[in-house]
């Protein structure tokens, strides 16, 4: 609102130029969240799908579900998703770090002009004191969208796992075969064992305790701000 009430007629060129600049960065946040989630998304429905297919074998009562055909789709989705980390990770690192930093010192400018009695409240006083403190949630509650549907991929894979167990169970009472029984529990192990997560190059991976960290990193940057006053 700020930037467009800044038009003049008298220079529409460079009055629209202003607005561009203006909104650009807040356009690149959200088509880079876009993406990110996009990307998440999908993956989150593929793994959902594998997990309904799998769910539609057992209810069926089929002697034995496609286990092979199943290992080999949940080996490229996890590979998909180790390549998904790969290429979000310069933009979305990026975006954490500037997150952490910018919430920290927004919250060291919140609490210096609260603090300062000599300040009077004026309009521009108040719109400084909503935007330190609407920006920093802004930030926050991006990352945790980010977070969320990364951890939703984890969780249906961990169905997946789960669905797997029973049938391992059920195939020892069965007269199922060596090898089915043996690929049954190669496929769960490899789910338990080291269950997909998407990690950027193995800096940082999004799953819950990432936000504890980021949280720890702003505390963190406040205090050290705080020394300075």
């Amino acid at each position: 609102m700020v930037t467009l009430s800044r038009f003049d007629v008298g220079y529409p060129i460079n009055s629209v130029l202003a607005i561009l600049y203006g909104y650009l960065p807040h356009t690149c946040y959200a088509v880079e969240d876009s993406q990110t989630l996009i990307m998440l998304k999908c993956l989150q429905v593929e793994f959902r799908q594998v997990r309904s297919f799998l769910e539609k074998n057992l209810n069926e009562g089929q002697n034995e579900v496609p286990i092979r055909k199943i290992h080999l789709i949940l080996v490229k989705l996890r590979l998909q998703a180790k390549r998904c980390g790969e290429f979000l990770a310069p933009q979305e690192l990026l975006s954490i770090f500037m997150t952490m930093y910018s919430t920290g010192g927004s919250f060291f400018i919140l609490v210096t002009v609260l603090s300062d009695r000599s300040i009077e409240n004026s309009v521009g006083d108040l719109i400084m004191i909503a935007f330190t403190s609407i920006w920093p949630l802004l930030g926050i509650s991006r990352l945790v969208a980010k977070i969320w549907m990364a951890v939703t991929i984890t969780k249906e894979e961990m169905e997946i796992a789960s669905l797997l167990k029973n049938e391992e169970l059920q195939s020892k009472l069965g007269t199922y075969g060596t090898e089915y029984f043996s690929e049954l529990r190669q496929v769960y192990n490899l789910l338990t064992a080291n269950p997909t997560e998407v990690s950027f190059n193995n800096y940082v991976k999004l799953n819950n305790a990432l936000i504890l960290g980021v949280f720890q990193q702003i505390f963190t940057l406040f205090i050290i701000l705080m020394q300075f006053r």
